[in-house]
């Protein structure tokens, strides 16, 4: 995982169908993440995302990655990814956005509101991979 994240990075996945919620972290298990049980939490909405983040952000080991869905009751990921952009505290979080919706207009709306990536569902290990290698890459960049 030299080009990627280290194994001992925090997830977020946050998504309103419990199935994707667990594949997502059936994938991370399977690439050498969530080695341990609080390494990988999870949200059903953005509400309780936003939740989540707030009280990890203080803790000692905060959530390094959020991967979270656009379409979503009470808040959408569009609606916390703007939140998190606008809080000083989060601007720099990585976010991989998940969505069904692969137009133009969603994908730019994405990267104005300040997405990290972007994967189209349904998606596989590969891509899961392949975007978390790419955001990797990114926040290496900025880190220099």
């Amino acid at each position: 995982m030299d080009d990627s994240f280290p194994a001992t990075t925090k997830f977020l996945v946050c998504d309103d169908h419990p199935p994707m919620r667990e594949m997502v972290r059936s994938q991370l298990l399977s690439m050498g993440y969530g080695s341990r049980p609080d390494l990988i939490l999870q949200a059903s909405d953005g509400q309780q995302a936003y939740q989540i983040l707030q009280e990890q952000v203080t803790h000692p080991h905060p959530i390094e990655v959020l991967l979270l869905d656009w379409e979503m009751p009470l808040m959408s990921g569009i609606e916390l990814l703007n939140a998190l952009r606008a809080d000083d505290r989060f601007r720099g979080l990585p976010i991989i956005l998940l969505t069904a919706v692969n137009d133009q207009d969603h994908v730019i709306e994405a990267i104005q509101s300040g997405v990290t990536n972007y994967i189209v569902k349904p998606f596989n290990k590969a891509t899961l991979i392949e975007k978390l290698k790419k955001t990797w890459s990114t926040q290496q960049k900025k880190s220099r």
